[in-house]
């Protein structure tokens, strides 16, 4: 590809304006699947639903096709960007019968690329996966918690209300 073609994407590709189009192409998509889940709206206008779905789908295969093109190689090796690629390819996967109707609804995953859209966001989910190590202790000082507060709520309720406190079974529950 020549430098000034590929420049010239790159500046597309980085532009303010085109980080919000895609924003905005995300939570539309979003919006859309929410409103094909109520039948009426289906049945008056499913036909517009159609065309709008593929218009969300032209867009973001163009924008992945962009992304590739202005990256290159170095597109590949960004785990967000392999997201990304996946969510749109299983979007691309043609609505039939059985098993393929069911993939297609996996669709609704295109409100995760706000992940990727949103640098911020993206900070978040990655330190919450750091994280899942650490959660096994987070569980266990709540179940040491519930354990104390149950005991409490024994001792301190049992005798007035045995139905929900006589029993540290029961004050769990």
């Amino acid at each position: 590809m020549p430098a000034a073609l590929r420049g010239w994407l790159a500046k597309i590709e980085g532009s303010a304006a085109f980080h919000h189009l895609t924003v905005a192409v995300i939570v539309f998509a979003a919006a859309l699947i929410g409103f094909e889940t109520d039948a009426e709206l289906v049945r008056r206008h499913g036909a517009v639903f159609a065309v709008l779905d593929r218009a969300v789908l032209a867009y973001f295969v163009a924008e992945i096709a962009l992304r590739i093109a202005v990256h290159g190689r170095a597109f590949f090796k960004a785990g967000w960007n392999w997201f990304d690629l996946i969510i749109v390819a299983v979007c691309l996967l043609p609505a039939g019968t059985g098993y393929m109707a069911a993939i297609r609804l996996l669709r609704v995953l295109r409100i995760l690329r706000l992940l990727t859209a949103l640098p911020k966001l993206q900070i978040l989910v990655t330190a919450l996966f750091k994280s899942l190590p650490s959660m096994g202790y987070v569980v266990l000082l709540l179940c040491i918690l519930f354990y104390v507060y149950a005991v409490v709520g024994v001792k301190l309720f049992g005798a007035a209300d045995p139905a929900h406190f006589g029993s540290l079974a029961k004050t769990f529950v």
